[in-house]
């Protein structure tokens, strides 16, 4: 239950992460669309 709580916890921060770093590109939202969509579906 930890293990799967610090995974999530570090996923989320990847993303927050990678969103600022595609936040300059104007196909930020869909790229965070697909993102979302390939973890959890």
């Amino acid at each position: 239950m930890l293990q799967s709580f610090n995974y999530t916890r570090l996923q989320t921060q990847l993303i927050v992460s990678l969103s600022r770093v595609f936040c300059t590109k104007q196909s930020h939202a869909q790229w965070t669309l697909t993102t979302l969509r390939t973890m959890f579906w």
